[in-house]
């Protein structure tokens, strides 16, 4: 299905680069909106292991400046393996 997208987008004209640059901002968008609410789950998961535990456990921010470096360079590398099908995409086999 997204082979027919792409093959779409690139027979309207789209170059492979400005397709790129769609896939890569979509994966660090999605890696922001999905680190948002994990964040502040952990935030509760931190409070309630720190009260049920006795141990003075908590978020710091470079814990957190950490996990968020790692989810975008995580999604950046999902991003780049997407790019394989577009820049392989052959809008003359749509038709």
């Amino acid at each position: 299905m997204l082979d027919a997208h792409i093959q779409a987008l690139k027979a309207m004209g789209y170059t492979n680069r400005f397709l790129s640059g769609v896939v890569l901002g979509q994966a660090l968008g999605l890696a922001l909106l999905g680190f948002v609410p994990g964040w502040v789950l952990a935030l509760g998961l931190y409070a309630l292991t720190s009260s049920l535990a006795n141990l003075p456990i908590e978020m710091n921010a470079l814990r957190i400046l950490v996990v968020l470096l790692l989810t975008m360079g995580m999604c950046t590398l999902s991003g780049l393996g997407a790019l394989n099908k577009v820049c392989q995409a052959d809008p003359a086999a749509l038709f």
